[in-house]
């Protein structure tokens, strides 16, 4: 990852009209590392780093987790694949826990 201050110089140096090779010779950068920046630039205005989506997205939404919620304040002995069953849920029964 290159920092954000050599980002900048980076961005500098080519508005300045520094050729591409002479910027990866200079900051000992990689050429995708200078496009993907200068793309990032063109598309932000910006030279900082996009926030990162990692990670598996959650198996429930909102509206599943009130419908659950809904169930167990209703009948609040309902079992686990009661509540699976009823809301038509396609995740296991751990899932339902950590839910």
């Amino acid at each position: 990852m290159i920092s954000i201050e050599v980002r900048n110089l980076i961005v500098i140096a080519r508005t300045n009209g520094m050729r591409i090779q002479e910027i990866l010779s200079t900051f000992r950068v990689k050429k995708t590392a200078v496009y993907n920046l200068f793309q990032l630039v063109k598309k932000t205005g910006s030279v900082q780093p996009r926030p990162h989506a990692y990670g598996r997205k959650p198996a429930l939404n909102s509206q599943d987790l009130k419908r659950m919620k809904s169930l167990i304040n209703s009948q609040p002995d309902i079992t686990l694949q009661q509540i699976k069953d009823q809301v038509n849920l396609r995740i296991s029964i751990p899932s339902c826990i950590s839910g």
